[in-house]
């Protein structure tokens, strides 16, 4: 029922992926969400190439409401091998808080 497209750029170092479904038009027509996870539909040469960069902010559905709506993309950024070299950092140690010291309380002057 869904349509799934996956366009490559290479050029943009970017994976595009979109769902789409046409609009429920009766109302004895079963209501559908896509509930699939989206790593799953990824080309298996770029899954563990990407990163996702952005997503709709909608529910893809074939009936509309608040939240829903019948088309979506998802996009990825494709890594290249010397990228995930640089981006393997030592994490960087935090730094220890101080304690704060307690307050004695103040004598009165007379």
């Amino acid at each position: 029922m869904f349509k799934k497209e996956i366009k490559l750029k290479e050029e943009e170092k970017k994976l595009y992926i979109t769902v789409s479904i046409e609009k429920r038009t009766y109302i004895n027509q079963k209501r559908l969400t896509f509930e699939e996870d989206i790593l799953k539909i990824i080309p298996e040469q770029y899954k563990e190439k990407v990163t996702m960069v952005s997503k709709p902010n909608y529910k893809i559905s074939n009936f509309t409401r608040n939240n829903h709506k019948q088309s979506g993309t998802w996009i990825f950024e494709i890594k290249t091998e010397n990228e995930e070299i640089k981006n393997e950092k030592p994490a960087k140690p935090t730094a220890n808080t101080r304690r704060r010291k307690t307050r004695t309380s103040r004598t009165k002057k007379d």
